[in-house]
């Protein structure tokens, strides 16, 4: 069994994310996460990459490369998507 992600949408509007599957066998499909709340992704193991979009426009978009067992923060701005 592998760690989590969690992604933390900070924002007063819902986003889109993906956790990539480098680990063998997990979802990388994109999941909205709705304002002001947080998404758990689990049995993840080593680094995986966390893109963000806004919902309904696919031309803002940023991510991270994150070890699991993170959280990801997101404030509504692409350049400082922070992974702690």
């Amino acid at each position: 069994m592998g760690g989590i992600f969690y992604v933390v949408n900070e924002t007063s509007s819902p986003i889109q994310v993906f956790v990539s599957n480098y680990t063998e066998g997990t979802d990388d499909s994109w999941h909205i996460v709705p304002e002001n709340s947080r998404q758990v992704w689990y049995d993840r193991t080593g680094w995986e990459t966390v893109g963000i979009k806004v919902l309904n426009d696919g031309n803002q978009r940023g991510g991270v490369y994150a070890p699991v067992g993170s959280i990801v923060f997101f404030n509504g701005d692409f350049k400082k998507i922070e992974a702690r």
